[in-house]
C-alpha cells in the first residue's frame, strides 16, 4: 500500500471546517489537544520543530532532543542553550551579522522514512527541509511586511512545483510540507481573514490536484493512504493554538491518534495492511 503524507503547518481545524475544505478534511478527520511537552521553552505555545521531529521519529521531544529550527556547530549549540543565553532575543540575527550561519535542524534518530524501501521526501522539517528557503524568508521578514508576504508566496510556489515534479517519480512513501497557513496566519489574523481564506483554498486545491495526479499515475486497481497532518491551529491573535488535527482518505473508527509519537507506528501498519483494500474508495476515480 502506498502512503502519501502532506504536512500543513499551522492549518487551523476550525477554519478548515468553517470554509468547508473537503479535500483537506477528507473522509475521516480528528482534532486532538497538544501536550505541553511540545511547547516552546520560552513562549509556551506548540513549537513546530519539536512536533515534526516527534512525528518523524515516534519519539517524545526529550528523546529526539530537537529544540529549535536552526542548528550550528556542536559547541555553539551547547552555549546558546545555556539558561543565561537561551532567552536573549534575536540571537540568530546577531550570529548572521558575525558571519555565523546555521542550517535547518535534522533529527539524529531513525525516522518513519527508514521503514520504507522506496521513499520521496520533499523538503520536510527535521529530515531534509531547505535551509535556503528559510534563509530567504528570514531576510525578507527584516525588509518589511510586504516583501515578507511576497516571499512567503514565492516559497509556497517553489514547494508546490517541487512536490508535483517529484510526485511522478517511483516511491512507496511520499512526503511533502507546506508552511503557507502558518506564516500567513501570523500576519492575517485577526483582521485579514478573507486573505487567509484565499491561502486555505489554495492549499485545498493543491491537495485535490495531488490526488488527481496520483490517480493518473498509478495502476487502476491500486489504492493508497492519503494522510494530512496539521501540527497546530491558530488563535484569533495569530499565535499557535494548542490543538492539531489529521485526516485520512478512508474511514476506520478504530484509528484514533492523540499524540504525534503515534503516527510512525500507524503509518507503518497502514502501509502493510492489505485489509484496507476493501475500505478504501477513491474520491476522484
Amino acid at each position: 500500500m502506498r502512503v502519501i503524507i502532506v504536512a500543513l503547518d499551522g492549518l487551523d481545524y476550525y477554519l478548515a471546517v468553517k470554509w468547508k475544505l473537503r479535500d483537506i478534511l477528507q473522509k475521516q478527520y480528528h482534532r486532538f489537544k497538544i501536550s505541553e511537552r511540545y511547547y516552546h521553552e520560552k513562549e509556551k505555545i506548540p513549537y513546530s520543530p519539536k512536533i515534526w521531529s516527534s512525528f518523524l521519529t515516534g519519539l517524545p521531544p526529550d528523546q529526539h532532543n530537537v529544540r529549535s529550527w536552526w542548528e550550528y556547530h556542536p559547541l555553539l549549540e551547547k552555549i546558546r542553550h545555556f539558561p543565561i543565553i537561551r532567552h536573549v532575543p534575536n540571537k540568530r540575527r546577531v550570529l548572521w551579522k558575525l558571519g555565523i550561519k546555521g542550517r535547518i535542524v535534522k533529527v539524529k534518530s531513525s525516522t518513519l522514512i527508514d521503514d520504507f524501501d522506496e521513499s520521496c521526501v520533499v523538503w520536510f522539517p527535521g529530515y531534509n527541509d531547505s535551509t535556503e528557503l528559510h534563509e530567504r524568508l528570514s531576510k525578507a521578514f527584516y525588509k518589511g511586511l510586504k516583501e515578507y508576504e511576497r516571499e512567503i508566496w514565492r516559497v509556497h510556489r517553489e514547494r508546490s512545483e517541487r512536490t508535483f515534479k517529484m510526485l511522478t517519480t517511483k516511491w512507496k512513501l511520499f512526503m511533502t510540507y507546506f508552511d503557507l497557513a502558518d506564516l500567513l496566519g501570523h500576519i492575517y489574523l485577526p483582521k485579514r481573514l478573507y486573505e487567509l481564506k484565499i491561502a486555505y483554498l489554495r492549499l485545498n486545491k493543491l491537495v485535490y490536484r495531488m490526488k488527481r495526479e496520483i490517480d493518473r499515475s498509478i495502476d487502476v486497481d491500486e489504492n493508497y493512504v492519503f494522510l494530512i497532518v496539521s501540527d497546530h491551529g491558530m488563535r484569533e491573535d495569530g499565535r499557535h493554538s494548542d490543538y492539531a488535527f489529521y485526516s485520512l482518505n478512508f474511514e476506520n473508527p478504530k484509528i484514533v491518534i492523540d499524540d504525534f509519537t503515534e503516527f510512525r507506528e500507524l503509518i507503518k501498519r497502514l502501509s502493510m495492511d492489505e485489509s484496507l483494500h476493501n475500505l478504501m474508495k477513491k474520491e476522484y476515480r
